[in-house]
Parts: structure tokens; C-alpha cells; sequence
């Protein structure tokens, strides 16, 4: 089914749903943070997981919140509250999630939610992640949000256990299948704390919001943030969804100073994918022989890490050399298509401004607000005078990295053999440049 923008969007809107793994809503605490939360953020959705109490309790709570409407799983593990202007209705129900096919007042075609509460056991989620992955398949525009109860890498968790990759493996394949982006999010980094103390301490980001290539192809501003934890070990996700008709307001370029700090990441980050799975080899090997000559429980600890460590690292290499397979696009043609396509939309959602502080270290996320502010911070820079006075004899302090001979050598035109061995060295697959010919093409006609 083909949709086209100008028939989902109708109009400039903004609407905001909670998730909220409580825990428990039978006590007051947790009734008065819902309350306050869906008054103070304008929320006109609430979907709850593991209520602790039966079906029975859901009118009353309903009632208690202020919501006309409210559905669950058979199960009562999943409520969802919503206002009038949704129209919910089941369209997949299970023990661990519920996908829920809304129409909503600003969009002409309906899509689905699936609120996710996965489980602890590694076998069952495997087995969820089989059911989601045909919820993905159903064709239309699609995001899920929940507790999906696995951590994507170690950056995701702080105490315990090291990270196991092979935990998080299934639900990573289960995510590139079905083509799905993280929104990420904004606010405190974990999710969810075992609350315990001192070194028993455990963070992990449990919760998120996945969707899919139908849901990035909308002119849909969606934006996931991570609440404080009150009354659960689970922080709440309000997500955000702003709706505007045309496209949004000019990016704002970044200063050089940017660019150059990105490109050095780039080099030193990314670039060194190689230098890291060896380096993480030899610390395995290294390792290994240490514990086979005085074995320790330290040691085995650190072993685990550092080959977790060397997983990540090949799976990285392989999703290097498996994306410059994709950009010869003149060999792969409509598949890479699709590839570039589904990079520049996840690069848009994680760059795209949702909110921003103000001088008073307010949170503001009203676009208007947000854009007079950038351009008010930005009109001061380009335009204030140096109200200091500039002593030039502080240059001297600084070091002459580039001597006279190198800067005379680096002001000196090209010759031609130069050109011609620079020009021999491209890759003849590159996309075209300003005469629409690769560099292939130009050197196969005699142009060069």
C-alpha cells in the first residue's frame, strides 16, 4: 500500500503517550506520578505494564487517571488508557505484547503501537522476538515501545555482570530483519536500577522505541525521553510526536569546529576498526595463557569481558565491509538504493532538535521557541565585536608545526603526473561527479 504524505498529514499537531513498567499500580504513589505526569505533559495515552492486580482493577484505575477508554491483554499485563480522540483496537494480543491498531484524528490511515513487556528468560524472548518480527511484516506504519528486557552492548549497563553478546544477538538479528531504527532518547541514560547498594548496584537501559521504514518516511518528529524513577525500578518513556505539514524548518550548520572534531572521531574511532580486533585478539590470547598457568576468578571475569569485547568488534568490521559492498551502487543498483535511503532517515531522527534549554536551564520544546532561540544565539555570535584587545605576541607561544619548506611545498600546483596518479588511485565504482560520469567512465573514454 502506497501512501502518500499529503493524504496522512492534515494538520500542525503534537501528541505525547507514556510507557511505564510500574510494577504495581494498586498504591497510591504510583496513581498520584501518573496523575501529575499525564496533567504536567499533556499525555493522551498511557500504556502500563505489569499492574499486579486483575482486570478487575482497570476501570477503577482508568476512572482515577481520567481517561475514557482503556484496553488489556488477556493476561492483564498490558493496560493502555487512552483519550477520545483514539480510536484502539486489538490487533495482536499475547502474554509479553500488545499491538494495538489506533486511528488517530490527524491521520488518515491508521497504524500500529505494540507495547512490549518482554521476559527474563533468553528462550521465551527468542520466541517473542519471532512474534514481533511478523507484527513487522503486517505492512503498515509501525512502532514498538516497552520493556523489551535486553541491552544492545555494554555502554548500555553499569555494574555486575559483564555484558554477553550472545543475550542480545537474536534480538539484534530481529531488529535488522525487520528494519527497525531506535529513536533513542534524551535524559537519565539507564532505565532501570535493582535499587540495591554499594557494589550490588545495577543500571541497565531496558526500555525503548523501535520503528520502522514506513514510520521514518512520514514528516513524523518523534522523540523518546527517559523520566525520573518514582515508584518503580523502571523510569517511564514519554514519547513524543510532532506532526507539521511540508517540510521543517532549515538545519542548522554546524561550525567548523564541529566538523573537525567529527572528522577526528571518524579517524580515530571508526577508521581503527582493524587495529581494534587485533588488539582485542591479542588481549584474549593473552589472557588465556595467564589463566592457564595461574587461574583466578578475577581473571575468568576479565576474560569474558574482553571476549565480549572481540564479538563487537568482528561484528563491527563485518557491518563495515558489508556496507561498502552496499555503496557500489552502480553493481548492487536498487538495493542500495534503499540503503542509502534508510541511513539518511535514521541520520535525520537522531539529529533532528526536540528540545533545547534556555538561559534560565529550562527544557523547551516548542518549535517556535526553539528556532528563536537558535537564531537569537547564533545572530550574537556572527555579530559581536572582539571587546578584548588581541595580543598577537601570544602566537609565538605556540608551537610551528608546519615548517617554511612544507608550507612552500604545500602552495605548489600539482603537476600532471601527480593529478594522473591521484586520479588512477579512485575507485572506479564511486558515484559520479559533476559531469555524471564515475571516474571509471571518464578514464575508459580517454578523458583523463
Amino acid at each position: 500500500m502506497v501512501v502518500h504524505l499529503c493524504e496522512i498529514l492534515l494538520c500542525s499537531a503534537m501528541i505525547k503517550s507514556l510507557f511505564w513498567n510500574a510494577r504495581g499500580v494498586d498504591n497510591t504513589l504510583t496513581i498520584a506520578r501518573l496523575q501529575k505526569l499525564k496533567c504536567m505533559c499533556h499525555i493522551s495515552l498511557i500504556a502500563l505494564c505489569e499492574p499486579l492486580v486483575g482486570r478487575e482493577h482497570l476501570d477503577i484505575v482508568r476512572r482515577k487517571l481520567g481517561f475514557p477508554f482503556g484496553v488489556s491483554n488477556v493476561e492483564s499485563r498490558i493496560w493502555i488508557f487512552f483519550d477520545a480522540e483514539y480510536e484502539c483496537d486489538i490487533a495482536v494480543a499475547s502474554p509479553q505484547f500488545l499491538a494495538v491498531k489506533i486511528t488517530y484524528s490527524y491521520f488518515r490511515c491508521p497504524f500500529i503501537t505494540t507495547f512490549v513487556h518482554a521476559p527474563c528468560a533468553l528462550e521465551e524472548r527468542e520466541q517473542l522476538w519471532q512474534q514481533l518480527l511478523r507484527v513487522s511484516q503486517m505492512g503498515v506504519l509501525t512502532i514498538f515501545l516497552g520493556d523489551f528486557n535486553v541491552i544492545t552492548s555494554a555502554k548500555e549497563k553499569q555494574g555486575g555482570w559483564p555484558f554477553r553478546f550472545v543475550e542480545v544477538e537474536s534480538f539484534l538479528n530481529f531488529t535488522e530483519e525487520a528494519a527497525l531504527t531506535d529513536l533513542g532518547f534524551s535524559g537519565p541514560k539507564f532505565t532501570w536500577c535493582n535499587n540495591r547498594r554499594g557494589r550490588a548496584r545495577i543500571w541497565k537501559c531496558l526500555d525503548r522505541a523501535l520503528v520502522n521504514q514506513m514510520w521514518l518516511d512520514l514528516a513524523v518528529n518523534t522523540s523518546v525521553t527517559h523520566l525520573l524513577r518514582v515508584a518503580s525500578d523502571h523510569s517511564p518513556l514519554l514519547v513524543t510526536c510532532s506532526f507539521a505539514i511540508g517540510s521543517g524548518p532549515p538545519s542548522f550548520r554546524f561550525l567548523e569546529a564541529v566538523k573537525d572534531a567529527l572528522r577526528l572521531w571518524n579517524k580515530e574511532v571508526f577508521g581503527n576498526v582493524f587495529d581494534c580486533v587485533r588488539e582485542r585478539e591479542e588481549r584474549v590470547l593473552s589472557l588465556e595463557g595467564s589463566l592457564e598457568t595461574n587461574p583466578i576468578e578475577e581473571g575468568e571475569r576479565l576474560l569474558t569481558q574482553v571476549q565480549c569485547d572481540l564479538k563487537a568488534a568482528l561484528l563491527q568490521e563485518a557491518r563495515y565491509w558489508r556496507q561498502k559492498t552496499c555503496v557500489r551502487w552502480l553493481k548492487e543498483g536498487d538495493a542500495n538504493i534503499r540503503f542509502f535511503h534508510a541511513q539518511f532517515k535514521q541520520r535525520c531522527v537522531h539529529s533532528y532538535i526536540h528540545r533545547i534549554k534556555d538561559m534560565n536551564d529550562i527544557w523547551v520544546d516548542d518549535r517556535s521557541q526553539i528556532e528563536s532561540m537558535a537564531i537569537e544565539y547564533f545572530s550574537e555570535i556572527l555579530v559581536q565585536q572582539a571587546q578584548v584587545p588581541v595580543d598577537h605576541s601570544l602566537l609565538d607561544i605556540i608551537p610551528s608545526v608546519v615548517s617554511e619548506q612544507d608550507n612552500e611545498t604545500l602552495q605548489q600546483l600539482p603537476t600532471e603526473d601527480e593529478i594522473q596518479r591521484v586520479v588512477f588511485q579512485l575507485n572506479g565504482d564511486n558515484c559520479s561527479g559533476l559531469m555524471g560520469l564515475p571516474a571509471l567512465s571518464l578514464l575508459r573514454v580517454g578523458m583523463l
